[in-house]
């Protein structure tokens, strides 16, 4: 494998990379300013102070019951209104922190615990998935700045898939060669995973699906084998289950679903729309993930051609032995599309909505490639090591290529995010000015082409008057008639 047959002396650079990579990140998200619905979201406006310690959060609760009970209880919009009364700073740690927490448990998803090789050995393979998974994620993420650093953006999907994922966590585990037991006959750690699942049952309305999908499987499975259930898969079910039932049946969830059908238009039976429907979300993947799913189908050839020559001549059996060791992570793949088949149900598509099939599609990108290339490296066929030479070339081309466009992509965002900050530090100054002066002045809209780097929303805030008042306390000039 990989890291087995790089020398560990390289594990120093790798490391310095990767802090490298997190610093960038770090960066772009100071350079992220206050975007679209974190002003909304925002319960304690900045030019504002609390009388006391309660009356902050007195102001953050009444803020989170409001938006649960009038427009959205998914937990992402509450953690937006938590960090939005912090100093920005604050959020722009922890989304970098729990970045690279959600990288390690698209690591956990893809290996498990740990296979194979010495301790170093698996840290060196740990640093190339983390730096592999964070590169292909700044080249090929669908709508990159609205699910990475964009706060309400960061909070409804990115840190929920991250919950989804630490919360599946035990059940992958579980599940596919070589089952690990992590729970049974552990009453903190089912207390634990039983309330992660019930707050993971709030994240999304399409993603929660996929995992209870595959704990009724699991569950379906030990029933039809005989075995005996474990009960930590039962009460995760039940939990995560009844999270998401709430979401689903809250008035908010309602309120919000009227609100979109009487904006768009949408009348019928929800059998009706949900039919006409699914070629809009089937072409939409495939029109926003088409460069990852491309590097996964590419990704996928090398991976079983290489395992094909290197059982060639080798009874069949044990080449289906080898491939069904590592079904179970494209299994995973295939049960996120639950989550895309799940927007049919949506009176509108969101591109950032198929965030979760993206992650299990980078998830088989980098498992795909460290497997493949292993198993290349490590055939003593003739075949395979007349031909390793060149592909050791042809790869090391390929990812010079990648890392010079890679480095373009990372100057690219810096620029963007530089100029949006400089003009958002632009446009704050005028409105404390026109604060302390007390006199309307005007609100400057951004002039900027949204991209997949950056979506300013600056559609959605600058029709809103009463919000920016509220949010920077002042008054804005009415339009003239």
């Amino acid at each position: 494998m990989i890291a087995t047959y790089l020398d560990r002396r390289f594990s120093l650079p790798l490391l310095e990379f990767f802090c490298c990579l997190a610093a960038y990140l770090f960066i772009i998200n100071l350079l992220c300013p206050t975007i679209g619905e974190d002003f909304v979201l925002t319960a304690v406006p900045p030019y504002e102070s609390t009388a006391s310690f309660p009356d902050f959060w007195s102001r953050v609760f009444d803020r989170i019951r409001m938006q649960a009970e009038g427009w959205n209880a998914r937990i992402g919009e509450q953690a937006s209104i938590v960090f939005g009364s912090f100093p920005e700073i604050v959020f722009d740690i922890f989304n970098t922190v729990i970045t690279i927490g959600i990288l390690h448990l698209m690591y956990r998803y893809a290996y498990k615990k740990r296979v194979g090789g010495g301790q170093t050995d698996n840290y060196i393979r740990l640093l190339i998935f983390y730096i592999l998974a964070l590169v292909i994620i700044i080249l090929f993420f669908p709508r990159l700045g609205e699910v990475l650093f964009w706060r309400t953006g960061v909070t409804n999907y990115w840190w929920a898939a991250g919950l989804l994922l630490l919360a599946g966590l035990p059940l992958r585990e579980y599940v596919g060669h070589e089952r690990i037991e992590r729970l049974e006959n552990t009453r903190w750690k089912i207390i634990i995973f039983a309330m992660l699942s019930f707050a993971a049952g709030f994240t999304n309305e399409n993603n929660v699906c996929v995992f209870l999908f595959l704990y009724f499987c699991t569950i379906a499975y030990d029933l039809v084998k005989y075995r005996r259930i474990k009960a930590w898969t039962i009460i995760n079910t039940v939990f995560m289950g009844l999270g998401y039932f709430i979401l689903l049946t809250c008035h908010s969830t309602r309120h919000r679903i009227e609100y979109y059908n009487s904006v768009y238009g949408v009348h019928g039976t929800f059998l009706e729309n949900a039919v006409r429907r699914i070629p809009d979300v089937i072409g939409t993947y495939f029109q926003v993930s088409c460069l990852i799913l491309i590097l996964q189908a590419l990704a996928f050839i090398i991976f079983i051609t290489a395992y094909f020559i290197n059982s060639w001549n080798e009874p069949v059996s044990r080449l289906t032995e080898k491939l069904y060791k590592t079904a179970d992570v494209f299994g995973f793949y295939a049960a996120s599309l639950l989550a895309a088949a799940a927007i049919v149900g949506s009176p509108y598509i969101e591109p950032r909505a198929y965030l979760l099939c993206n992650i299990f599609s980078i998830i088989c990108i980098c498992f795909c490639l460290e497997s493949g290339i292993g198993v290349i490296r490590n055939s003593k066929k003739a075949m395979m090591k007349r031909h390793a030479k060149a592909l050791a070339i042809t790869g090391a081309v390929i990812a010079l290529a990648v890392f010079c466009a890679f480095c373009v992509e990372c100057h690219r965002i810096y620029t963007v995010y530089h100029d949006y900050h400089e003009f958002t530090d632009y446009r704050n100054s005028l409105m404390a000015e026109a604060r302390e002066s007390g006199k309307p002045t005007q609100w400057p809209v951004y002039d900027f082409q949204n991209s997949r780097e950056l979506n300013t929303r600056e559609d959605y805030i600058a029709p809103q008057p009463d919000t920016i008042e509220r949010y920077f306390g002042i008054k804005l000039k009415k339009p003239q008639q």
